[in-house]
C-alpha cells in the first residue's frame, strides 16, 4: 500500500533544487518565494473540484494579474479583490440557475455514446480519500 512512499521523499528533497538554481540565475524573478513545502501541501489536499471552472480562473488571473497591474495599477489596485469576488459570485450563481433550471422540469437523461460516462458527464471524477 505504501510502496510509492520513497518516490515521494525523492521527490521532496529534489523539487526544491529547480527552483534554487533557476533563483540563482535570476536573483530578480524572485524564485526564491516559491515555499516547496506549502506548494506540495496543497498539492496533496486537494481533492478535486466538480466543475471546470479552474480553467476561467486561471484565463481570468493571467489576463488580470500581469496586464492589469502593469498598465492600469490605480483600476488594478482598487477593483482587483472586487472583480475576483465578482467572478466568483457569478460562476456560483450561473451553476445554481442552471441547476435550477435543469432540476425543476423533467428529469433528462445524458446522452449515451462512446466518449460520455452516464456517471459523470464531464468526466471530472472528484479524488476520493
Amino acid at each position: 500500500m505504501y510502496n510509492i512512499l520513497p518516490y515521494g521523499f525523492i521527490l521532496g528533497a529534489g523539487l526544491p533544487i529547480p527552483f534554487y538554481l533557476l533563483h540563482r540565475k535570476w536573483p530578480r524573478a524572485r524564485f526564491d518565494l516559491w515555499n516547496v513545502p506549502i506548494f506540495a501541501t496543497t498539492m496533496e489536499n486537494f481533492y478535486g473540484f466538480l466543475s471546470n471552472f479552474v480553467l476561467a480562473w486561471f484565463i481570468l488571473g493571467s489576463i488580470n494579474r500581469p496586464y492589469i497591474k502593469k498598465y492600469k495599477y490605480k483600476f488594478w489596485k482598487k477593483y482587483a479583490y472586487i472583480a475576483g469576488a465578482a467572478a466568483d459570485t457569478g460562476f456560483n450563481l450561473n451553476m445554481l440557475s442552471l441547476f435550477i433550471a435543469f432540476s425543476a422540469v423533467k428529469v433528462t437523461p445524458a446522452p449515451h455514446w462512446w466518449g460520455n460516462n452516464p456517471d459523470s458527464v464531464e468526466r471530472c471524477f472528484p479524488a476520493t480519500s
